[in-house]
């Protein structure tokens, strides 16, 4: 994605691709990784900030277009819904694998937001 993005945005400079993701990219993770023991997640405070903050600033941020969600795993967690505006929900068959290459509907947001 940095590559295609260096080459449509930046005249081919991968560095200045990877600058502007840096500052137009947010990743936010509930839990950041697996684990089949581990069943508090919530009763984190964190991790209900977390779902607060995404449910209330991002939502309306994404309903004004200002944003794009792209929720990859803990669709449930999360709950977001798919057919919100501006709001990617991958299916659980495809979280095990979450990728944000070019051709995913991800990967496609990203490239829109920030190629316009």
């Amino acid at each position: 994605m940095a590559l295609e993005i260096a080459n449509k945005k930046f005249n081919g400079c991968y560095l200045d691709a990877l600058r502007e993701l840096s500052r137009r990219v947010a990743v936010l993770q509930l839990v950041p990784y697996h684990s089949r023991s581990f069943g508090g997640m919530k009763r984190l405070a964190s991790t209900r900030q977390a779902q607060q903050f995404a449910r209330e600033e991002l939502l309306s941020r994404a309903a004004e277009g200002r944003a794009a969600i792209i929720v990859l795993r803990g669709r449930d967690e999360w709950g977001f819904r798919p057919k919100t505006r501006n709001v990617i929900v991958y299916q659980k068959s495809q979280a095990r694998s979450a990728s944000l290459g070019p051709k995913t509907r991800g990967g496609k947001a990203i490239l829109k937001r920030l190629l316009g």
